[in-house]
């Protein structure tokens, strides 16, 4: 980022939290409650000026690998049937814990290689730990000015997956889309796609298990995939990021050679510079378009409130 550049930023995220606590004055003054902890949230990220960079995709694209391979240690638990059922976060951390957080509140600290007891389909069906999300710190430098979040597959059989990683989308400053190289981009993908291009800051497209294909089929499957991704998302071609990888490659590889075969290290790249380049001008875009939603989502129990002054009993139950 050019120097010119920076102190405007670093005005504009002081200009959203001033916002931030306007709005917090109006919500209080008309005892809306359910706004202060999104508030909370939006000032800390402001604050802390952390990344949250998100793996998206459909369901066995290799999201969780791909993580592991980024920080090259085996924590998000991978499995051959549809799998993280729960969002979870990897952070910095001086040793490898994991925190679990309930939907009461409560929390309770566990060992990171214990975290598929809750984020698994197969050990905890349907979310019946009542997890919220889980919180892994691990000492890895990639991460000391970002957060890697890995969702719950869209579109598989499990429907509460899906809503997981819709709710958290709001939160996302990057996003990686994982597309796969044994199967070409389909409908539930575009579908998603549409949806998420306009409300994500900066979005990136990875083609995943490039080493099931040989170079001529890749070019050819990698075509068609950026087609259409243009064709059903508003993103200038001149604009879109897209990279092959191969998070197995880099995993089952001792041979640095491989390994950067892989296109993990650029991937890495990629992402160090979303972190510090052009970081706090995602940080600010993404919270700016929370507080439209808190806006918003206040602006409607407003209405709803002035609308209960004149209104019988019967209507307003229906509203």
């Amino acid at each position: 980022m050019s120097h010119h550049n920076d102190n405007p930023n670093r005005s504009y995220s002081a200009d959203l939290l001033n916002i931030c606590s306007e709005i917090r004055r109006v919500a209080k003054s008309h005892k809306l409650h359910s706004a202060k902890s999104e508030l909370n949230e939006i000032e800390q990220k402001l604050k802390d000026q952390t990344v949250y960079i998100v793996i998206l995709g459909l369901f066995k694209r290799g999201k969780s690998s791909i993580i592991n391979a980024l920080l090259d240690a085996d924590l998000a638990p991978v499995a051959v049937t549809p799998l993280t059922s729960i969002i979870t976060l990897f952070k910095y951390g001086e040793t490898g814990k994991a925190m679990v957080i309930f939907e009461d509140s409560s929390s309770n600290w566990v060992e990171i290689t214990e975290i598929a007891g809750f984020v698994s389909e197969d050990l905890n069906p349907e979310n019946k730990k009542a997890v919220k999300q889980v919180d892994g710190y691990y000492p890895a430098e990639f991460l000391k000015n970002l957060v890697l979040v890995d969702t719950p597959g869209l579109g598989s059989l499990y429907e509460h997956n899906s809503k997981t990683t819709t709710s958290f989308i709001p939160k996302i400053d990057a996003a990686l889309y994982v597309l796969s190289a044994d199967l070409p981009i389909s409908a539930a993908d575009a579908s998603f796609l549409k949806d998420i291009s306009k409300r994500v800051p900066k979005l990136f497209f990875l083609l995943n298990k490039k080493d099931l294909i040989d170079g001529d089929s890749l070019e050819k499957l990698k075509e068609f995939n950026i087609k259409n991704i243009l064709k059903e998302t508003k993103i200038d071609q001149s604009e879109l990021n897209f990279l092959c990888i191969s998070a197995r490659q880099f995993l089952e590889s001792n041979e640095n050679e491989e390994r950067e075969q892989s296109g993990i290290y650029d991937l890495k790249k990629v992402i160090l510079n979303l972190s510090t380049e052009s970081g706090k001008e995602l940080i600010s875009a993404s919270s700016a378009g929370r507080l439209r939603q808190v806006l918003t989502q206040m602006e409607q129990l407003l209405k709803l409130s002035h609308a209960a002054f004149h209104s019988p009993i019967k209507d307003l139950e229906e509203q």
